[in-house]
């Protein structure tokens, strides 16, 4: 399960809900994958779900090259699968 996290995303209670059942769901086990967007400075410490510091997190900014960011997204997705 990709998670595409934003400060709109983490305010969302549907998102939050669903980071919960990833969480706790046998099948998902070691298959979620936290993708943050934009610039990882926009996201307080404080609202990142704490298992995400545990977790591999793939950040997707504007200052690099996009088909690289999308490379390691596809990357993780292949590995949990």
């Amino acid at each position: 399960m990709v998670v595409l996290l934003t400060p709109s995303a983490l305010e969302s209670e549907t998102v939050q809900r669903n980071i919960s059942y990833a969480l706790g769901d046998e099948s998902l086990s070691n298959r979620l994958i936290p993708v943050i967007i934009g610039d990882s400075h926009d996201l307080l410490e404080d609202r990142l779900p704490w298992i995400f510091k545990r977790l591999k997190t793939i950040t997707v900014s504007k200052s690099e090259e996009e088909t690289e960011q999308f490379k390691k997204v596809a990357e993780a997705i292949k590995a949990a699968a």
